[in-house]
C-alpha cells in the first residue's frame, strides 16, 4: 500500500497534515506513482497546478534527473519544488560516512546485539557480570539501518554498559564518536516536529553545520575521547585523529550537497520561522515571493503585513500573554508525540530519553511554544480587514514539508494494523482507518446545514428489551468501519450493535439482567470500540467500573480494566489512552488500558466547583488529535476545554444562566469537536443540538429546539451526539427510546 500525505495551512488551526489517500501499488515505478497521484489528486478534487513541493525519500525514482516523479510532475509545473526529506539526509550523511572511521562500529553493534539476541543462555551470563560489577541489566538495543539515528541511541546505550559487556568480552575497545552524533540526533528530530516546515530548515540545518565545524576545526571530539586519545601511542592517535576528520568532513560535505539547492529558498523564508513578526521587512517578503514566482499584488500584500505586523504588536501589549491567545484560538500546541516513540519505542532509557527530547525541545521552549503558522493564522483571523495576498503567500510557504516523518508515521500505523488476526482486513479498510487515527478530526463545512426531520435509525418502537427496542438509551459510537453503531441501552443493562439500515439490533455485551457478575451490566452509561484489540470498553456505571469486552463470537464475560469509579463518559486518543470522566470525583483521568492508576487531564483535587480549576459532574468526552480534552460539565451548565498538561480549563460554550438562550445551556451531555474546532453539543432540557465555533459568545441550534416531544424534529432529553464520517448527525433520543440520523444536506 501507498500513502499519500498532504499539507496545507489553515485559517483554523495553521499548518496540518493528513492522510488525503492510501492506494495499492504493487509496482513502485515511476509510471506507477505518478499514475495514482493524479487518480488521488482528481478523486479529491484537487488541480494538480496547486501542488507546491513534491516530498519524497531522496531516491531515483522520486528525484532522479531524467524520468522520476519530480521530473514529470515539473513537466506540468513549473513552479514545483523539491521536499526533500532532511531527516532521510542527516541519516544518510553519518552512514555513508562510516567507512572512513578506522573502526566499523556499526557493524561491530550489529555483531553484538545478534552475539546475544540469537541465545537466552548467552544473555544469562552477561546479566551475571551485571552483578558481579553492581550494575542493574538493561539489554542491548538494535540498530535498526533504515531508521534514523538510531546508531546513536545504540551506541550510548552500550556505553552506558561498558563495564560488565566488557567483563564478558575480556578486552573490547569503542570510541567515543556518540558526540557528534548527538548534535546531528537533536536537530533530526527537531525535523520530526509535527510543526516543522520549510521555514525551520535555515535555522536547523545551518545551526548543525555551525556546530559540526566548530568540532571539526578545533578537533574536538568530546573530552572522554580526548583522554582516551593522549593514552595512546602517538602514531595510532594520528590515524585515529585523521579517520575522525574525515568522517565528520563527510558528513558536513553530504549535508552541503542537499541543503546548497535549496540553500537560497530556505533562507529567504526562514522569516516565517520566527515569532517577532514586527522585525520582518517589507524587502525579505518581496524577496521571497520573487524566489518562489508567487503571483501577488504587492500593494495590497504590503497593506496587509502592515496591518498584520500592527496588531501583533497590539495583541503582545495584552495582559494574557500571545501564547495563551493563540491557544485559545488555536489549541493544541503540544508536540506530535507519536513520531518521536515510534523512533524510542524499544528504548525504556528514561534519562536517554529525555535528554534527547530536551534538547529537541529547546528552540520550542525559548518562543515560548508558540507556532509560526498558528501566530499567523491566529492575526490574519484577529484582524478585520481581508487579507488574502497573505494568506496565499503562508500557505504557500507552510505547505513545503522538509521532512518525510509523518509518513514515516503512517507506515507504522499500517504495519500495526496488519497483525495476525487482522491480516484479511481490505485495503479500503485499512486506509479508512489510517484516516481516522491521523486525520482524526471530522471535516464539516462552516455553512453546512442538516435535514430538520430526523431518521430513526434504531428503537422506536417504545419501551422495551425486544431486539427492536430500547430503553432510556445513554451513550452511541459510530463505527464507520462497519456501518454500525454501538448503543449503550441504559435500562436494559446491555450493549447493542446495530448495523445501520437494519431494522433490529444484538447484544455484544451484558443483556443477562442487572448484575455485578462478569458477564452483566448495570445501568451503562457509554461504550467505544478498540480497534486494536477488536473489544469494547463499557463505562458499567452501576458497579463503579470499567469493562473490556471482546467483540469475538461467542464472548460472555468482561474484563475489569478499572474499578471504583463512578464512570460517565469514556474516550481514547491516538496513542490509545483512555480517557474516563468520574461524576462523583469531579475529574477526568487518562489511562493506559489495562493500567490501573491514571493522570489526571481535568478537574480534581479543587471539588466540586464552578471555577475553571473545578467541574461539576463531568459526563461525556471527545478528546482531539492534540490530545485537548473537550468535557460537558454538566451541572456547571458548559463545556471545558483542557489543553495536555494545563492546570485550568477553558470555558469553551455555555457557563452563563441556565435557559434555552443561544448563549446557554442546560445540563450539556454529548459533546463532538470537528477539524475546524466548532463544538457540537447535546442540549438536554432544551431538547436541541447546539454548534459553537471557536471563541463565539453564542451557539446555533441545528437540529431540534422544538420544545419537547417524540415528533420527527423534537427530542425527549437528548444524551449522546455523534457524526459519521460522511457528516450526518445521529442523537440519542433517551426518553422516545431511539436512536435517529439527520442527513447532512
Amino acid at each position: 500500500m501507498f500513502p499519500f500525505i498532504i499539507n496545507r495551512f489553515t485559517l483554523q488551526s495553521g499548518l496540518v497534515k493528513s492522510v488525503l489517500e492510501v492506494t495499492n501499488q504493487p509496482r513502485e515505478t515511476t509510471d506507477d506513482i505518478v499514475a495514482s497521484l493524479r487518480d488521488v489528486l482528481k478523486m479529491n478534487g484537487i488541480d494538480i497546478q496547486y501542488i507546491t513541493p513534491i516530498g519524497a525519500d531522496n531516491t531515483n525514482t522520486n528525484f532522479g534527473h531524467n524520468h522520476s516523479v519530480f521530473s514529470l510532475i515539473k513537466s506540468e509545473v513549473s513552479n514545483l519544488f523539491k521536499g526533500n526529506c532532511y531527516c532521510h539526509i542527516l541519516n544518510s550523511s553519518v552512514k555513508i560516512s562510516h567507512h572512513l572511521l578506522l573502526v566499523d562500529i556499526e557493524s561491530s553493534l550489529s555483531q553484538l546485539y545478534c552475539h546475544f539476541s540469537s541465545s537466552s543462555k548467552r544473555v544469562a551470563e552477561l546479566k551475571e557480570y551485571f552483578e558481579f560489577v553492581q550494575e542493574d541489566y538493561l539489554c542491548l538495543l538494535q540498530h535498526i539501518e533504515i531508521r534514523w539515528l538510531t546508531l546513536y541511541i545504540s551506541i550510548a546505550r552500550l556505553l552506558k554498559v561498558y563495564d560488565p559487556s566488557s567483563a564478558y568480552f575480556l578486552n573490547m575497545d569503542i570510541e567515543d564518536e556518540a558526540k557528534f552524533l548527538f548534535d546531528i540526533q537533536t536537530k533530526n528530530l527537531e525535523l520530526q516536529r509535527y510543526g516543522t516546515s520549510i521555514a525551520d530548515l535555515h535555522r536547523i540545518i545551518t545551526s548543525l553545520l555551525k556546530k559540526l565545524n566548530d568540532r571539526l576545526e578545533q578537533k574536538y571530539f568530546g573530552q572522554q575521547t580526548r583522554i582516551l586519545l593522549n593514552a595512546m601511542p602517538e602514531d595510532v592517535h594520528e590515524k585515529l585523529i585523521s579517520s575522525f576528520v574525515k568522517y565528520l568532513g563527510s558528513i558536513i560535505q553530504y549535508i552541503h550537497k542537499y541543503y546548497d539547492e535549496h540553500s537560497l529558498l530556505a533562507e529567504s523564508v526562514a522569516i516565517f520561522g520566527i515569532t517577532e513578526i514586527d522585525q520582518i521587512k517589507f524587502d525579505q517578503i518581496a524577496k521571497c515571493v520573487a524566489i518562489l514566482n508567487l503571483a501577488v499584488d504587492h500593494d495590497k500584500l504590503f497593506e496587509e503585513i502592515i496591518s498584520l505586523q500592527n496588531t501583533y504588536k497590539e495583541v503582545n501589549s495584552y495582559r494574557e500573554s500571545l501564547f495563551v491567545q493563540i491557544e485559545k484560538y488555536v489549541g493544541g500546541h503540544e508536540i506530535k508525540k507519536q513520531m518521536v516513540n515510534e523512533v524510542f519505542e524499544e528504548l525504556d532509557d528514561e534519562e536517554l530519553v529525555n535528554k534527547i527530547l530536551t534538547q529537541a525541545q529547546n528552540h520550542q521552549d525559548s518562543c515560548h511554544k508558540i507556532r509560526p503558522d498558528q501566530l499567523w493564522t491566529f492575526l490574519i483571523i484577529k484582524i478585520t480587514t481581508h487579507c488574502d495576498e497573505t494568506t496565499k503567500l503562508i500557505s504557500y510557504v507552510y505547505s513545503i514539508s522538509c521532512s518525510n516523518a509523518f509518513t514515516e508515521d503512517v507506515f507504522s500505523h499500517m504495519k500495526h494494523l496488519w497483525t495476525n488476526s487482522r491480516n484479511s482486513m481490505l485495503s479500503e479498510t485499512v486506509a479508512a482507518e489510517l484516516k481516522i487515527r491521523l486525520n482524526f478530526l471530522l471535516n464539516i463545512p462552516s455553512d453546512a446545514r442538516w435535514d430538520q426531520k430526523g431518521i430513526t435509525v434504531a428503537g422506536g418502537h417504545g419501551r422495551g428489551s425486544a431486539t427492536n427496542q430500547l430503553s432510556y438509551p445513554y451513550g452511541l459510537f459510530i463505527d464507520d468501519d462497519d456501518e454500525a453503531m454501538i448503543i449503550t441501552d441504559y435500562s436494559n443493562h446491555r450493549i447493542v450493535k446495530w448495523k445501520i439500515g437494519e431494522k433490529s439490533g444484538h447484544i455484544v455485551a451484558g443483556g443477562s439482567g442487572q448484575g455485578d457478575r462478569l458477564y452483566q451490566l448495570s445501568y451503562p452509561t457509554d461504550a467505544l470500540v478498540d480497534k486494536n484489540t477488536d473489544s469494547l470498553i463499557i463505562c458499567d456505571q452501576g458497579n463503579k467500573r470499567v469493562l473490556q469486552w471482546s467483540l469475538s463470537s461467542g464472548t460472555t464475560l468482561g474484563t475489569i480494566l478499572k474499578d471504583d469509579i463512578h464512570c460517565y463518559g469514556l474516550a481514547t486518543d491516538y496513542q490509545r489512552y483512555l480517557y474516563i470522566s468520574d461524576e462523583i470525583r469531579d475529574e477526568v483521568r487518562r489511562y493506559r488500558i489495562g493500567e490501573k492508576s491514571g493522570i489526571l487531564v481535568a478537574g480534581g483535587g479543587f471539588g466540586e466547583g464552578h471555577g475553571l480549576k473545578q467541574l461539576n459532574c463531568p459526563t461525556y468526552l471527545f478528546v482531539d488529535q492534540h490530545q485537548t480534552v473537550y468535557v460537558s460539565d454538566s451541572l456547571n451548565h458548559r463545556v471545558m476545554k483542557w489543553h495536555a498538561g494545563a492546570k485550568e480549563g477553558i470555558i469553551v460554550a455555555g457557563g452563563q444562566n441556565v435557559s434555552n438562550a443561544r448563549a446557554e445551556l442546560w445540563d450539556p451531555k454529548g459533546v463532538f469537536v470537528d477539524a475546524s474546532g466548532i463544538v457540537y453539543i447535546a442540549d438536554v432540557y432544551n431538547h436541541r443540538v447546539v454548534r459553537w465555533p471557536q471563541g463565539a459568545k453564542q451557539g446555533t441550534v441545528i437540529v431540534g429546539g422544538n420544545y419537547v416531544g417524540a415528533r420527527e424534529n423534537q427530542f425527549n432529553e437528548l444524551r449522546d451526539l455523534s457524526f459519521d464520517r460522511h457528516g450526518n448527525l445521529y442523537t440519542v433520543d433517551h426518553r422516545n427510546h431511539r436512536i435517529q440520523r439527520f442527513s447532512l444536506k
